[in-house]
């Protein structure tokens, strides 16, 4: 009886493999004994500071143990907890005074200029953090340099940091990048946007900036502040505008700000030679519930655009069943799609339900039948069964009865019942 022996590179191979996944393994507990450690320094210094360790004591008392915590922990394990460490409250700001005190204001100050590259980027994106929050004094011009640094990663962690420091100079200095910065606009939004800080009259009056990006994105970031003075007015000359990003921003923003003026300019709108336009112009319409202005919105159901047609629909239903009079018109549309819209619309709307119970509870009604039989055509099979089941078992027996004696068929459907 003979025995196979494995050649030396099959023991090589083995072992070889054996000892990646030992490494891997090994990897792998060591960075989560890592994260364990510094999770344990984290919460410690939290317990202290919001009187979890000591509820009798004072703040200042609290604050020098959460310090004196942060103190005992290797430095790299507190820097590492400051860059992940997000927001400007007492823990974030505990672990920027630790790391102050124990690199020194020197130094910091000296990585935050500092125009590195590579690996080194977080150490001044660290630094920037440490001194905003350790000494907001001294931080301008150093975030103001960093705002505008040609590095991308600099600048998004400048911008993050301005849009979560709760003074009005860091707001400033967004406002300033959202103009001077082309390249970073979006950034600087989504920071303004999380920023607790009013700036609104900066905002007003970039309205009238020459540039369509800065009047774009100024009445993007104004639907938070709709009751600004002047705000109307403004807006509704911007939805007139010769940029049609900057119409649509101005129309979303009315819808928000509400008014004569939001109802004037969305129903000028409505016929804007860009198509995304007339959609936000329609939206905004549902969003003012503005029912007079229903006859105004179905047109669009025939609208040569998809996404018009759709927003026509969802302004339709947002203005609730008073709108269904001027829905019900479109029913005879010569295009199917306006047809099928107005269909979906009364679905939504309740119409169609509404007037199969009623004539299926009698007596019956030749105008309601016709308006049924319009319905059904225009709806299909799908919105039909829809409907029906919407109905009690009497009334939905009654109803396909009658929908079947309307014999009505769209294409590709099947009859009623």
């Amino acid at each position: 009886m003979s025995w196979w022996m494995p050649s030396p590179w099959v023991w090589w191979t083995c072992a070889a493999a054996a000892a990646l996944y030992g490494a891997t393994f090994a990897a792998v507990v060591l960075g989560r004994l890592r994260d364990a450690g510094r999770r344990r320094v984290l919460d410690e210094a939290n317990d202290w500071l919001t009187g979890a360790r000591e509820p009798s004591s004072d703040a200042a008392t609290r604050r020098k143990r959460a310090l004196d915590c942060l103190a005992a922990a290797p430095v790299r394990v507190v820097e590492r907890l400051a860059i992940e460490t997000p927001g400007t409250g007492d823990l974030p700001q505990a672990l920027a005074e630790s790391l102050l005190h124990r690199v020194g204001w020197e130094t910091w100050r000296a990585i935050a200029w500092n125009r590195c590259r590579g690996r080194a980027r977080w150490r001044r994106a660290l630094a920037l953090r440490v001194i905003a929050l350790a000494r907001p004094e001294d931080a301008y011009l150093l975030l103001e340099a960093a705002v505008q640094d040609p590095d991308e990663e600099v600048r998004g962690a400048a911008v993050a940091l301005l849009g979560q420091l709760p003074h009005r100079w860091a707001a400033e200095l967004l406002v300033a990048a959202l103009v001077s910065s082309p390249h970073a606009r979006s950034r600087v939004a989504t920071a303004l946007e999380a920023s607790t800080v009013d700036v609104t009259d900066l905002l007003v009056e970039f309205l009238a900036d020459p540039r369509p990006a800065v009047r774009y994105w100024s009445a993007v970031l104004l639907r938070r502040h709709p009751t600004a003075t002047g705000l109307a007015p403004a807006l509704e000359g911007l939805a007139t505008d010769a940029d049609p990003t900057v119409r649509k921003a101005a129309l979303a923003t009315l819808a928000v700000v509400g008014g004569d003026a939001a109802l004037r300019a969305a129903r000028r709108a409505l016929s804007d030679a860009t198509p995304f336009v007339r959609a936000h112009a329609a939206l905004a319409l549902g969003t003012l519930h503005a029912r007079d202005a229903a006859g105004a919105v179905v047109p669009l159901l025939a609208d040569r655009d998809w996404h018009v047609r759709s927003a026509a629909k969802r302004s339709l239903e947002a203005m609730g069943p008073h709108a269904a009079a001027a829905v019900v018109g479109a029913l005879e549309h010569s295009d199917a799609f306006a047809r099928n819209g107005a269909a979906e619309v009364l679905h939504h709307l309740g119409t169609f339900e509404r007037l199969l119970a009623l004539e299926a509870q009698g007596p019956p009604d030749a105008e309601r039948r016709r308006a049924l039989g319009l319905l059904a055509q225009a709806g299909g099979t799908r919105i039909w069964e829809a409907t029906l089941e919407h109905l009690d078992p009497p009334a939905r027996w009654r109803a396909r009865a009658l929908l079947r004696a309307l014999d009505v068929q769209p294409a590709g459907g099947r009859p009623a019942g």
